[in-house]
């Protein structure tokens, strides 16, 4: 979204742009540092100046009025299945505790990146390097193209690794799960942590959270985002795809 000379240039002023520099900030010469500075923070007040009544009208008109909407769904969480969940935390230790047997004899930790990476090397493997080049890259898209056993198994228990630390075991004991809500994503889109309920595995993970009284309801509005620009842009071209039940694609 916006950076600050899109949104400068929307009020008429042009940002001096730096010089590209590999890594460190003291590349650049003392005079392009305070330009830079000064430019941006009087750039950042002359939107300011520009905006203010606008954004506290749009912050006092939606912002305001979600908060205590997210409040309560805060506040009153999701019903856990603590039975389910205890037989998915069972299922999932004596997975792990099976493919820690097979790595131990193997000699490595399948939890380990290095390990990982030194075992598929000695064998032969082809592993690309981090961008720091600092150690050779097992990350899960790296691992997905290789067909060795020790890559398929560091794989299979970072899965349920994940599945048993981050969704099953924190949930120990609780009738509910509560999450807290943040709006300050630079898209606008609500954000949920300390748990994470957005982000939930499809399948079993799910089948532990239940409805209070009824059914749970499943509503997601299509690219919602590219829709509200449409109409507001009122791009002929993006109107005719989403009038046509059309998806909107950069490819």
């Amino acid at each position: 979204f916006a950076d600050l000379p899109y949104l400068a240039a929307s009020i008429g002023i042009a940002l001096p742009e730096l010089p590209k520099i590999k890594q460190w900030i003291w590349d650049l010469t003392l005079e392009q540092i305070v330009t830079k500075c000064c430019t941006d923070a009087q750039a950042t007040y002359a939107l300011y100046q520009h905006y203010k009544d606008e954004v506290d009208a749009e912050y006092l008109a939606v912002e305001m009025k979600l908060i205590p909407i997210l409040i309560t769904m805060s506040g009153k969480g999701i019903k856990v299945d603590q039975p389910l969940r205890a037989i998915i935390e069972a299922e999932l230790a004596d997975e792990l505790k099976v493919y820690e047997d097979l790595a131990e004899e193997q000699g490595f930790n399948p939890g380990s990146p290095k390990q990982v990476a030194f075992m598929l090397a000695k064998d032969g493997v082809f592993l690309p390097m981090t961008k720091k080049r600092k150690s050779l890259r097992t990350d899960e898209a790296t691992l997905r193209k290789i067909t060795h056993p020790i890559a398929v198994l560091a794989l299979t228990y970072r899965h349920s690794k994940k599945l048993y630390s981050t969704y099953i075991r924190p949930l120990t004991g609780e009738n509910r799960c509560h999450t807290n809500f943040h709006m300050d994503a630079i898209t606008g889109r609500v954000s949920s942590a300390r748990h994470n309920l957005q982000n939930i595995p499809k399948g079993r993970m799910r089948s532990i959270f239940l409805p209070d009284n009824s059914p749970f309801t499943d509503l997601d509005f299509s690219q919602i985002e590219l829709r509200t620009l449409a109409y507001i842009a009122q791009d002929d071209a993006m109107q005719a795809i989403f009038d046509s039940e059309g998806r909107y694609s950069s490819g």
